[in-house]
């Protein structure tokens, strides 16, 4: 026997939010508990890295060994506020570390604890090439389906023995999807769909479908394959053109395997996140290739044979001269056009010493992901890779991916990008804004199905769109106020996951079904304090008299900003721009010593903006600690003071009036003068302090808090002409004071940046 090794990674929202606080038993096949705990998890929902029997790993290199070359295990999952999960069959191979994630559910707002509802059991199967001797795969090509398979073998049978390294080239033409909807069977089967995000599928069909200790060249080959296959069915919308909800079957038959909760194995997951966005395609053609294959052995095919890739790996054969020794004359893509990507990898790994907008990219995006994930620290957006950027980078590492080396590659870049964009749009499920205008949750008296409008169908679609990012067996769909085909598919796919007749109609009892499921998810999901959907600046400036939804927005930013900027008063939000509104937004522009004349122009509009952002995302005060931060010396210092420790203040607070302008530039000379005392007294005035002038250990503290949120990017500055740069995405507001912005399009990059 040999030892393997198991990590779960508990998460839920996409794998977007970890779940800690939980229970988890692991017994073996027989039943013998090896591994329980009951008092939490490591940050980051993951365990350490379990150690579990498992058999010698030469049995899964040799493709004649007739046993199974792996172990198997049972998880047992516990968590206030979601369902339990039941894993059966966890497989582990030697001398390899399996991952488990475990995609938590959040329990329906009635239902009190997890043993109050039946648990999600999960069957993992035997490993593809444990059992493929018994069965005949033939995968159906799009471009040959309405040939005999002695037709389809002919067609497909084009090799080369000219064996030319492909180069790898960028197209625009074919995205990598941020999602896949996975049909659980055959096309024409009642099975249900699953959406899980296109790099986890790869993970998981790879680890289903070739052992994770074959060596580095054969795996990417396959893998890679993999890949193209699926984007083949996404690029030519194979089933979707003829009616399916989905893009890709689980069945062999048609597709490749993917089994819905399995573990995947570290081995395979790097290798997809290094050449997740790779496909294969013929010369003068657009669409990725159906790349078929098989397992080599007792099935054979025309295209690549699994164990084929070991034997040419041990050769010395490349991955690209493995794929082309079984697909002829291809090439090798890389596709730039990512979804749910906020930009493309520079082409430059990223280390300390590096310096430039990219590095300030990732550091501002890194922020926001730590605030969901608080294991990251903060680090500067300042452009410049130091050792607080090189933390940040291994912590993030350490949760997402399996190599920790600081090093921001291809695989990290994109990774840090694709959380970014998650864990913003996870926000906004607990988020005001992005709830519809509407709060009553009850049914509305009558039936909703197809064809049906209203604002009844718009609130039932935004339940379940907000569901969908919790539970990815519910489709999502538009909010759009019209009940079509897309809506019937997702109230289909909640009443399939909640036990529900599935007809596709919203009655009473569907209703309230979702709409308790909608509750439930927004009160056990952890989600942090973030900006509800930042409108644009509505084109007319708002002053005394003016009223509406945009003036009931500006209160409501103002009433957030007020927990940290004392002197701005609360408002009542009630869309009515009067002398009390019209003095919160002078007391607010005097903060960026703007002209206060009590008006939200575009100045004012971007920078209420921004700053609600900041305030919002629980930065400011975080309790964090930046480099160089010395504690209190348990001496006030006040007018007449010298030494370092004056000039300590002194060069703290000149950093910090960059970002609040309010509280007056200070000379670093090392006295403590009037100037000095003078800005004292502003900060503390500001955040609500006694304003004595003195630095006593509450005011050292706080200058330190407002220092490191400077720092960290927690605070953005005001620019030359006004209108705020959002330290967040580190992208400016257009400075132009005349200029909208042309599309929506423009404006969503702009909304991004804010959030």
């Amino acid at each position: 026997m040999s030892q393997g090794y198991l990590i779960l990674k508990l998460r839920t929202a996409f794998n977007q939010l970890a779940v800690n606080k939980c229970k988890i038993k692991i017994d073996t096949s027989n039943g013998t508990t090896v591994y329980e705990k009951t008092t939490g998890l490591e940050v980051g929902g993951m365990t350490q890295p379990i150690p579990l029997e498992a058999p010698d790993l030469n049995e899964s290199l040799n493709p004649h060994f007739s046993g199974t070359p792996y172990s198997v295990y049972t998880a047992a999952v516990s968590a206030d506020g979601y369902y339990r999960s039941i894993i059966n069959n966890i497989q582990i191979f030697g001398d390899n570390t399996a991952i488990l994630p475990v995609d938590m559910i959040p329990l329906p707002v009635t239902v009190p604890s997890p043993d109050a509802a039946p648990p999600l059991n999960y069957l993992i199967p035997p490993h593809h090439l444990t059992y493929t001797q018994n069965e005949t795969i033939k995968k159906i090509p799009d471009s040959k389906a309405n040939l005999n398979p002695v037709q389809e073998r002919k067609a497909d049978k084009i090799m080369s023995d000219d064996i030319v390294k492909p180069a790898i080239q960028i197209l625009e033409g074919v995205y990598i999807p941020e999602k896949i909807v996975v049909h659980l069977g055959a096309p024409s089967s009642n099975a249900e769909n699953y959406t899980v995000s296109f790099t986890d599928y790869i993970k998981n069909v790879a680890s289903s479908e070739i052992y994770p200790t074959w060596p580095k060249s054969s795996l990417q080959a396959n893998i890679i394959a993999q890949i193209s296959l699926a984007l083949n069915r996404i690029y030519t919308e194979w089933y979707r053109s003829r009616g399916y909800n989905f893009d890709i079957t689980s069945s062999t038959a048609y597709d490749q395997y993917f089994v819905k909760g399995r573990n995947v194995f570290d081995s395979i997951s790097s290798e997809v996140d290094e050449v997740f966005n790779v496909y294969i395609k013929r010369p003068f053609s657009t669409a990725p290739y159906y790349a078929e294959y098989c397992s080599g052995t007792t099935v054979t095919c025309p295209g690549m044979s699994q164990w084929g890739t070991v034997s040419l790996a041990n050769e010395g054969y490349s991955f690209d001269e493995i794929i082309k020794y079984y697909y002829g004359n291809v090439e090798l893509v890389a596709s730039r056009n990512l979804r749910a990507i906020t930009s493309s990898y520079p082409g430059t790994p990223l280390s300390i010493g590096s310096k430039g907008d990219n590095v300030r990219l990732i550091q501002s995006q890194l922020n926001r992901i730590a605030i969901n994930y608080p294991i990251i620290p903060f680090t500067p957006t300042d452009g410049v890779f130091g050792e607080m950027t090189d933390k940040a980078v291994r912590a993030f590492q350490k949760l997402f991916l399996t190599s920790v080396d600081g090093i921001v590659g291809k695989s990290t870049w994109y990774k840090i990008s694709y959380v970014y964009v998650s864990v913003k749009r996870l926000a906004e499920l607990s988020s005001e804004g992005q709830r519809p205008a509407y709060t009553e949750y009850a049914y509305p008296g009558f039936v909703l199905k197809l064809n049906s409008k209203g604002i009844e169908v718009q609130q039932i679609q935004f339940y379940l769109s907000k569901i969908n990012l919790v539970n990815p067996n519910v489709l999502t769909t538009v909010v759009d106020g019209f009940f079509g085909r897309g809506t019937e598919n997702s109230v289909k796919s909640f009443q399939r996951n909640y036990n529900l007749t599935e007809d596709g109609i919203v009655g009473k009892i569907t209703w309230l079904s979702i709409v308790n499921v909608y509750l439930g998810a927004v009160k056990n999901l952890d989600v942090p304090n973030s900006p509800f959907t930042l409108r644009p600046y509505p084109g007319t400036p708002l002053r005394v008299g003016s009223t509406g939804d945009d003036v009931r927005h500006v209160q409501a930013m103002i009433n957030l900003i007020n927990t940290i900027f004392v002197p701005i008063k609360s408002l009542k939000e009630d869309g009515g721009f009067g002398a009390l509104t019209k003095a919160s937004v002078m007391e607010f522009q005097k903060i960026y010593n703007y002209i206060a004349d009590g008006i939200v122009s575009r100045q004012t509009w971007n920078r209420l903006t921004s700053t609600y952002n900041e305030v919002a995302s629980k930065c400011i005060f975080s309790d964090r600690t930046c480099v160089g931060t010395k504690s209190y010396a348990g001496t006030p210092l006040k007018r007449g003071s010298a030494g370092n420790e004056v000039r300590y203040i002194q060069a703290r607070l000149k950093l910090i009036y960059q970002y609040l302008p309010i509280i007056g530039e200070v000379e670093i000379d090392s006295i403590f003068g009037a100037q000095t005392e003078k800005t004292v007294m502003s900060i503390q005035r500001l955040f609500g302090l006694v304003p004595d002038g003195i630095v006593g250990q509450t005011t050292f503290n706080l200058i330190n808090y407002i220092y490191c949120a400077s720092d960290y990017g927690c605070l953005s500055k005001p620019s030359a002409s006004g209108i705020s740069v959002i330290s967040e995405a580190d992208l400016p507001v257009s400075t132009d004071p005349d200029e909208e912005p042309e599309t929506s399009a423009e404006w969503e990059d702009i909304q991004e940046s804010n959030q």
